[in-house]
């Protein structure tokens, strides 16, 4: 017998194929019958939904719910749209690997995108935070990515150098050993620090590392506006040097004087895959984007910590400001957007 036959539903399978009138049998939690309602056993429960389309639940395969999942299990902004998995620990900022004394900065660090816990974070390790979001009981799945910024932040905090030899050791240590512990691939944040600071040769080794363990390469790029070209072939040669399938994530074009050279990118990425490279892209298909007020802020006051950037605001303000409006060699903006735009 089953527990719940959903009755007079438009199925939408998910394979591509079109919908069709169907119902579905449930037992013990897990779909055991799709077929015609004269071929469904008994159920407890008989649901008629009248005709409204019924199809498999939505992946967010982009989220920063990290930290939000567990202050409000029930993700009804998620549920409510049939999203039923998520997907966290993205653009280089995981919640694990953490210390105790890198909680607090990086909890203000990351609060524009993944807002301020309510609940302590009670975990260090990767492991650890996978358990307490098991404890939490969320009404979505859920995987994570260990962000390569908070691995190099829980080794070198928000230093702008390249890393010691042990300084390496020690991140691709990190990064095996959240492989190990759970996390489905790394992600990057190439215009985020401490992320930012990292080398290509300081990525591919630790690409190298997420690659035994047939691990992903998340990746929002260095540059999505005037040298997305670049960024681009530095993405690709990390797949060529490491072996590591690769999704650049919300791919997009910025700024209006780059409207029509999306082609050429697209092209690019055709080649890539053409050479044996696992590539592919998540499609940004909004006019705007959403990220931190902060990074407007040039990197190098970001080098001093969370603190040191407040700081720098309040006391440098005039400097800061000359430095967003006339400096270039990162991701300004403010000069690719227009102030009017942001």
């Amino acid at each position: 017998m089953l527990d719940l036959l959903l009755t007079n539903a438009r199925i939408v399978d998910g394979t591509g194929n079109p919908w069709r009138k169907g119902c579905v049998g449930v037992r013990d939690g897990r779909i055991v019958a799709v077929g015609s309602a004269h071929d469904m056993p008994e159920a407890r429960t008989v649901l008629d939904i009248g005709g409204n389309i019924l199809c498999p639940g939505f992946i967010d395969s982009h989220s920063h719910s990290d930290l939000r999942i567990i202050d409000e299990p029930l993700a009804l902004p998620k549920i409510m749209q049939g999203i039923t998995t998520e997907n966290v620990g993205l653009d280089s900022m995981s919640v694990a690997p953490i210390s105790d004394k890198n909680k607090e900065p990086w909890s203000t660090s990351i609060s524009g995108l993944d807002g301020v816990a309510q609940k302590p974070w009670g975990w260090n390790g990767f492991a650890s935070y996978l358990n307490a979001l098991d404890a939490a009981k969320p009404s979505v799945n859920l995987s994570s990515y260990v962000g390569l910024g908070t691995v190099r932040l829980d080794v070198m905090g928000m230093e702008d150098r390249p890393p010691t030899a042990e300084e390496l050791r020690l991140m691709e240590e990190s990064v095996a050993r959240c492989m190990e512990e759970g996390a489905r691939g790394i992600s990057a944040g190439l215009i985020y620090t401490p992320n930012k600071y990292q080398s290509t040769e300081e990525l591919v080794a630790l690409a190298k590392v997420a690659a035994r363990y047939d691990g992903i390469l998340d990746v929002h790029m260095r540059n999505e506006a005037d040298h997305m070209a670049e960024a681009l072939e530095e993405v690709i040669h990390i797949g060529r040097e490491t072996g590591i399938r690769i999704l650049v994530t919300h791919f997009k074009l910025r700024g209006r004087r780059n409207w029509g050279n999306a082609r050429r990118h697209l092209d690019t990425i055709d080649r890539a895959r053409g050479e044996g490279i696992d590539i592919g892209i998540a499609q940004y298909p909004y006019t705007a984007n959403s990220t931190f007020m902060h990074v407007v802020v040039p990197p190098w006051y970001h080098s001093r910590g969370t603190d040191g950037l407040l700081k720098a605001l309040a006391e440098e303000r005039e400097q800061v400001k000359k430095d967003m409006l006339t400096t270039e060699g990162w991701e300004n903006f403010s000069q690719v957007m227009g102030w009017e735009n942001i």
